[in-house]
């Protein structure tokens, strides 16, 4: 029984086709060793190659000697041990493809889209410990690899089929059709562009570490500027809670003094601490400075001292008479070196009148003890803080960045098109060049100050272009050889064409002429080439007509909006907007101003006795008339955020956001005294003459209301008022809301 079955194995193994076999099974298993790697942690199996080699020639079960013993050194090398399984079952799914009529490529498609992929899941649920995220990856890639050396070694065989032809390593199979091997030499060479989907996913890799990388710098964004607003808010808390206790001892200098040190030494950042009276008066204060041994030195002045005073200072009118606590914008501190600082203060209450502050507690907060924040965070090398103002200027900037204290804090901002990122990219230091500097990620504090975290871009560069460089040399390497051996199998696939031809063809000896490429050309190539170019001339004589009638037709388009626009918008007359635009604007002012608790007003404007220009001088009069009111307004009223439309007839609306109730009225009289003494000529006469108006205006919060009728009847009720108190005269009411008298005639 055992002789009977070694006879039947020798008579089913070929023990030239063995030898083959296990020879180039441990080339395989050799070149296995030393897997070339790509970019995005591809590697590129060679030593398969010659698997494909023997599983195509030989059959599946010699492609299963080779494709375990190319396996041997994966297994040791790289705790590979699915590629046994993998590569194993790849052999013997190919071997049988091949020996029933699938090519090769399309074969060992079909294997890793239906089986392979399905097999290494499994192994990987059972033997390694890999995210769900990973696997599609290690899934394409592993597929990527099998089509490349899958194409590899077909090329390989048809390279050389005369060699494996002429020691009979080969098996037996039907001849294909022409069509059918041109098009598969092709496959063969479209199928390396499958270099080009390893650089896209390539891509896709770097995509995702930015990803990371930018949510890494977010996250650390944002813990550093809360708690660099934990810082501020630490310091305006012990400033408030100061002032309470002031309030209570005001009858006790000695006290007061008292309550003073202890803030200085609880809060060492205050490099100044005082207490003015009501009057503006300091009678209290407190400088803190370091020396070389770091030791704490006060300097305490009492009452009996020149008295210093700060009525005009913004941080004790705003703690005084706004009767709440304020913190200024930064400002330079004295000293040999520029140090940004903030003004913190807080009114002072007294338990009998806890609602008119009797003194205000001044603080001066050094902002450069940020850097304490920074230095304490477990930033990594590479990465920077940035810590700008509301008025863009450098509060601290990491030592690398090289940005002064205080100066103006100016970049670029690039576009990410470039290179094709997700991430936030900038520029410091040369504005004007196009590669990024930095990427960063921007905090944006309650009090206006923006805090970046910044890393350099030039080390992600250098690796994505190391990696990508690597990727085109194979590309470019791949694409070269495609090319040759698609020119040489094109030529060994015609020469039976070329023999028939001959056959069947009378060539006289004179007649080299008929071999030049136009006549070699067959008759129907050469007829839809002919073909192609006509089509291709009027194509293009076509595609010049569209692009012509297209550009017309948009440049149409645009103008017909634009003037829409303008319709929609504006009033044909005086080129001011009309009320449905003040209308609709006004929601984004006052949600704007709300959210910044700023106050808007909004004022109505009736030119007097406008008829009596109309009717003496005449419509076109009055038309001028309008004309040079709104050129006035326009003139007086030029913010961006200022809307001025004409409201109806000879009324004008105006809103003015963001602005200052004390300089309304006399914004409001300005432009009355001018247009008064504006000389307004008739457009056809010699005639000319002066025209006044009469204001009706209300000042209030932004969070008054939501809805501009309201803003409007305040308005026009003041407007009414003043043309009965006789015209030409402004007339303002203030909500109550705002510190300033409930209507004001001016």
């Amino acid at each position: 029984m055992d002789s009977k079955l070694w006879v039947l194995i020798e008579d089913k193994l070929n023990t030239k086709h063995l030898m083959f076999t296990i020879i180039l099974g441990f080339i395989a298993m050799i070149a296995n060793a030393f897997p070339i790697p790509l970019v995005a942690n591809l590697q590129l199996i060679l030593g398969n190659v010659a698997v494909i080699i023997v599983t195509i020639l030989l059959g599946p079960w010699y492609g299963l000697i080779a494709a375990a013993l190319g396996s041997l050194s994966l297994i040791f090398s790289h705790n590979g041990a699915h590629a046994l399984l993998v590569y194993s079952a790849e052999a013997i799914w190919l071997g049988f493809a091949v020996r029933y009529g699938l090519y090769a490529l399309y074969a060992n498609f079909f294997y890793w889209l239906i089986a392979g992929t399905p097999l290494f899941y499994i192994w990987a649920k059972l033997f390694y410990e890999l995210p769900d995220s990973s696997l599609p990856f290690i899934f394409l890639k592993h597929m990527i690899n099998g089509l490349i050396y899958t194409c590899i070694g077909s090329i390989v065989i048809i390279m050389t089929s005369r060699f494996w032809n002429q020691y009979r390593i080969t098996q037996d199979r039907k001849r294909r059709r022409f069509s059918e091997q041109l098009t598969y030499v092709f496959t063969i060479i479209v199928t390396l562009s499958l270099l080009v989907s390893a650089l896209v996913f390539n891509h896709n890799s770097v995509q995702d570490r930015q990803v990371l990388l930018q949510k890494h710098i977010h996250d650390m964004t944002i813990q550093q500027g809360k708690a660099t607003e934990n810082f501020l808010k630490q310091n305006q808390t012990a400033i408030e809670h100061a002032a309470h206790w002031l309030g209570r001892v005001i009858d006790s200098p000695a006290e007061q003094q008292t309550i003073l040190k202890r803030l200085s030494q609880h809060y060492p950042n205050f490099t100044t601490l005082n207490i003015a009276n009501k009057h503006g008066d300091i009678t209290h204060s407190i400088l803190q400075s370091k020396n070389a041994e770091d030791t704490q030195e006060m300097s305490i002045q009492g009452a009996e001292k020149d008295v210093i005073n700060v009525k005009d200072s913004p941080y004790f009118q705003q703690a005084l008479h706004q009767n709440k606590k304020y913190s200024s914008p930064a400002f330079e501190g004295i000293g040999t070196h520029p140090k940004a600082m903030i003004a913190i203060s807080s009114p002072v209450h007294t338990p009998t009148q806890p609602d008119v502050p009797v003194a205000v507690l001044q603080g001066s907060l050094e902002l450069s003890n940020f850097t304490g924040f920074a230095n304490n965070q477990a930033f990594e090398i590479a990465q920077y803080v940035l810590l700008v103002d509301d008025n863009q200027r450098v509060i601290y900037a990491s030592a690398p960045l090289a940005l002064p204290t205080l100066s103006s804090f100016q970049y670029s901002k690039m576009s990410n098109q470039i290179y094709r990122t997700d991430m936030n990219l900038m520029n410091l230091h040369d504005l004007s060049n196009s590669s990024p500097e930095y990427i960063y990620s921007k905090y944006q504090m309650n009090n206006g100050w923006n805090l970046y975290i910044l890393e350099s871009f030039a080390p992600i560069i250098r690796s994505v272009e190391a990696q990508f460089k690597i990727t085109f040399a194979f590309l470019l390497l791949s694409t070269i050889i495609a090319m040759f051996i698609a020119k040489t199998t094109s030529k060994r696939l015609t020469k039976p064409l070329e023999l028939i031809a001959n056959n069947f063809t009378q060539i006289k000896s004179n007649s080299n002429d008929v071999f030049l490429l136009d006549h070699f050309a067959p008759r129907e190539v050469y007829k839809l080439f002919l073909r192609l170019k006509s089509s291709q001339a009027q194509l293009l004589k076509h595609k010049n007509e569209l692009e012509q009638t297209v550009a017309q037709r948009t440049q149409e388009l645009e103008d017909a909006n634009i003037r829409l626009k303008d319709l929609a918008e504006k009033d044909s007359l005086t080129g001011l907007y009309n009320r449905r635009y003040a209308e609709t604007r006004f929601e984004t002012v006052q949600e704007l101003c709300e959210r910044s608790h700023e106050p808007i007003t909004v004022a109505l404007l009736d030119l007097d006795h406008f008829k009596r220009v109309n009717d003496t001088y005449g419509h076109l009069a009055g038309d001028e008339c309008l004309k040079a009111v709104a050129q006035l307004l326009t003139k007086h009223f030029q913010r961006e955020s200022d809307i001025v439309a004409r409201y109806g007839g000879e009324e004008f609306l105006l809103i003015l956001p963001l602005c200052n109730p004390a300089q309304t009225a006399e914004h409001l009289n300005a432009f009355r005294r001018d247009l008064a003494d504006l000389e307004i000529k008739h457009p056809t006469e010699a005639n000319h003459f002066h025209i006044k108006t009469s204001i009706g205006a209300f000042v209030a919060h932004a969070s008054y209301s939501h809805l501009l009728e309201k803003w409007i009847k305040h308005s026009d009720t003041n407007l009414y008022q003043a043309k009965t108190n006789g015209r030409n005269q402004v007339l303002i009411s203030y909500d109550e809301a705002l510190t300033y008298p409930n209507q004001q005639q001016v």
